[in-house]
């Protein structure tokens, strides 16, 4: 009996840790919650994409026509194209003494001037089929139809966003 005495063994429930069943069950749940989580920052990253590169070709495309008419009220002259019915892919207005030219280069749309070239569309997108139509009848007023296509750089799910511009304006 003395020996028995010597072997007291506590019992209770004063453990510390975890049992690996719930070890198990706690990790399971952790990744089930990562996994749905990580879905959800991927689908916000991708509706952000899709939207900044509508952004980016709405707000180049309008800026372009908007720059483009701007300078086609101020000129005097179409002087490229210079005959009537024909395309090119430069625009040259005679604005007073000076003269503006639109063209393109290496997928972006210049504008030079005495002052220097400047690139029109942002670095976000690029364009491509430029086209400039000179309209009118011999000692009237010139029409030019502008054509051209803002593709955004960056590419979503289905693909890069792009859209094509199209106007005629006229001389006043």
């Amino acid at each position: 009996m003395i020996i028995k005495n010597r072997l007291h063994i506590k019992k209770g429930h004063n453990q510390k840790g975890m049992t690996l069943v719930e070890l198990l069950l706690y990790m399971g749940l952790m990744s089930i919650l990562l996994v749905v989580v990580t879905d959800m920052l991927v689908g916000i990253a991708n509706i952000k994409l899709e939207s900044d590169s509508v952004s980016s070709v709405e707000q180049d495309g309008t800026y372009i026509l908007n720059r483009i008419s701007y300078d086609v009220y101020r000129a005097e002259a179409i002087a490229m194209p210079e005959v009537v019915g024909s395309s090119s892919g430069t625009l040259e207005l005679d604005i007073g003494i000076n003269k503006y030219t639109y063209s393109t280069s290496m997928d972006n749309l210049l504008l030079a001037t005495s002052d220097g070239a400047y690139n029109l569309n942002s670095n976000r997108t690029t364009i491509s089929n430029v086209s400039f139509t000179k309209y009118g009848v011999p000692g009237g007023q010139e029409t030019i139809k502008i054509m051209f296509t803002v593709t955004s750089i960056a590419e979503k799910n289905s693909g890069k966003e792009s859209r094509n511009f199209v106007t005629t304006l006229g001389l006043r």
